[in-house]
C-alpha cells in the first residue's frame, strides 16, 4: 500500500500525514 520512502524528506512528510490523520481520527472518536 505504501511505497518505501527513498529520502528523509519523504519519510518526514509521510510521518506528518500519519500524525494528522491520527489526530483527526482521535478527535472524531473522542468527540
Amino acid at each position: 500500500m505504501f511505497s518505501t520512502p527513498k529520502t528523509l524528506s519523504e519519510i518526514l512528510v509521510t510521518s506528518l500525514c500519519v500524525l494528522i490523520v491520527a489526530a483527526f481520527l482521535q478527535a472524531y472518536f473522542v468527540a
